[in-house]
């Protein structure tokens, strides 16, 4: 990144897994990713980071580099993958740990 680039801001989605009628996260990503190409090209294009899924506590998250929580919302509607929770999140470096 070079200096003055902006950064996107975090934001995780979450989805209570049973609402996903038994979809793999590998599908779920897929799902989302072909959401993301459908936007138009814009400066910060927003991205889908990773996503996880968590089968003993039903859960599954999107980290996504994006705007606004608005724009995750649309982006996993238009998905078809409405999320049950999008909230702003803070990421750390573990590599620019205090603590070496």
């Amino acid at each position: 990144m070079q200096t003055g680039d902006v950064v996107p801001s975090r934001f995780l989605a979450e989805w209570y897994t049973p609402h996903l009628s038994g979809r793999a996260i590998t599908d779920v990503a897929q799902c989302l990713q072909q959401s993301l190409a459908t936007l138009p090209a814009q400066s910060q294009r927003p991205e889908l980071l990773y996503a996880l899924q968590v089968p003993q506590d039903a859960y599954a998250f999107g980290v996504f580099a994006a705007d606004s929580a608005e724009t995750v919302a649309q982006i996993c509607q238009h998905a078809g993958l409405p999320a049950d929770r999008i909230t702003a999140a803070v990421e750390a470096d573990p590599l620019d740990s205090p603590f070496d």
